[in-house]
């Protein structure tokens, strides 16, 4: 009885020997019970086994006062932290509706892959057996996912479907080697999703619908003419006929609380074809950081000729277009006074006279015979668009109903 006594101690001792922080206070000084029995039981056997029957009884009295619930581990858990290498991991459940933070907009790149095959059409919409109409806004609220592709390779799918440049870079017109393609986001991937609240509201679309990885606002850029957009060195500007036409749809929207047309409905097309309408821009330099590097263009269609040498265009780039793109011009808008407003921050009193300076400067915008005052006009003009497609002045409280439409 005494040596059955002492295995059984032995087998707790071993157990707790494990991990002994995990068990309850109580339980660890039983384990510090039978560390001391079995230090002492060799030197005299009677008063191990006098303490093995203590213990025994002691043990059986707290399993019959045992709780029926779990103990907190937290306690326990926080100090096996402290003392041992032992690592305890949590995950923490995201709470239910709404926005936690400005960087919780779904988008490309934060999608679980999902196997599904995916079927183009022309206009590079996914298909749908039962519904094949693209919605009046280019946000969809969830991104398409081509089986076994990386992120880029699907996004490159649809843009290309309805680039007009077929991949290629928008301003030197190359599409080799084609690892020195980037898909350029012309307003940034990083815009907050506040931003994008506001934006939502002014360009009547539904809340919490707009995705910065839409193909409209993904373009095709040479890597190096990429670093040089995204630092804010040169941007896209819309011809002054798109500006004219954003200027007149904002003003009208403000006169009429009750517009319901889309901002992307002013570049729909007739009803009868699936062509998306292009759109013509021009390179602007915001600074003189490309001043020694001169753009190598390659014509149109140069497949048509392969002798047909490259076209040399330098610092200002004023020869550097048209420029043809699929991106929509209300994008490229938002995307350009943003700079102009960061510049005008920046430069405070100095500021108008640098854009008096840029005016004179600019491509032609699409003017026949531009004038400075003409160039200075369109850029007064975007700014003012900016201005008003930021102003959260109107912005209805969450309680509106336009917050809940998807």
């Amino acid at each position: 009885m005494q040596n059955c006594s002492l295995r059984v101690g032995l087998v707790i001792l071993c157990i707790l020997r494990f991990d002994p922080l995990v068990l309850e206070p109580a339980l660890y000084n039983h384990y510090l019970a039978y560390s001391t029995m079995a230090s002492s039981s060799a030197a005299d056997p009677s008063a191990g086994a006098r303490r093995t029957r203590k213990v025994s009884e002691a043990f059986s009295s707290e399993a019959d006062n045992a709780p029926t619930t779990l103990p907190d581990t937290t306690r326990l858990v926080e100090s096996s932290r402290t003392l041992g290498p032992r690592k305890s991991q949590t995950v923490d459940h995201p709470s239910e509706g709404g926005l936690g933070s400005d960087d919780e907009r779904v988008s490309l790149s934060d999608e679980e892959d999902e196997e599904e095959e995916v079927e183009v059409d022309s206009t590079g919409t996914k298909t749908e057996p039962q519904q094949r109409k693209e919605p009046t806004f280019e946000s969809p609220t969830k991104p398409v996912r081509v089986a076994g592709s990386s992120v880029k390779t699907e996004l490159e799918t649809l843009v290309k479907a309805v680039d007009p440049n077929n991949g290629r870079c928008i301003l030197t017109g190359m599409a080799e080697p084609a690892s020195a393609i980037r898909l350029a986001h012309i307003m940034p991937h990083s815009t907050k999703a506040s931003v994008l609240t506001v934006l939502e509201y002014h360009w009547n679309i539904p809340h919490r619908t707009l995705k910065m990885d839409t193909r409209f606002n993904v373009v095709s850029i040479m890597a190096e003419k990429h670093i040089y957009m995204d630092a804010g060195h040169w941007a896209l500007v819309p011809h002054y006929a798109g500006i004219d036409k954003i200027e007149k749809w904002v003003e009208r929207r403000k006169g009429n609380a009750k517009d319901r047309s889309s901002i992307a409905d002013l570049w729909k097309r007739d009803s009868n074809t699936t062509e998306l309408e292009k759109h013509i821009y021009f390179m602007l330099p915001l600074s003189d950081a490309l001043q020694n590097m001169p753009i190598y263009r390659l014509p149109p269609n140069p497949e048509s000729d392969p002798k047909v040498p490259e076209e040399r265009h330098v610092f200002p780039f004023k020869s550097l277009g048209p420029l043809i793109s699929h991106i929509q011009p209300h994008f490229v808008v938002f995307a350009l006074g943003a700079r102009l407003a960061t510049l005008e921050e920046k430069m405070g009193p100095r500021f108008e006279k640098w854009l008096d300076d840029l005016a004179e400067n600019a491509p032609s915008f699409g003017y026949t015979r531009p004038t400075v005052n003409q160039i200075a006009d369109c850029l007064q003009k975007i700014r003012k668009i900016y201005k008003t497609w930021t102003s959260d002045n109107n912005l209805p409280s969450d309680g509106h109903g336009w917050y809940k439409k998807k």
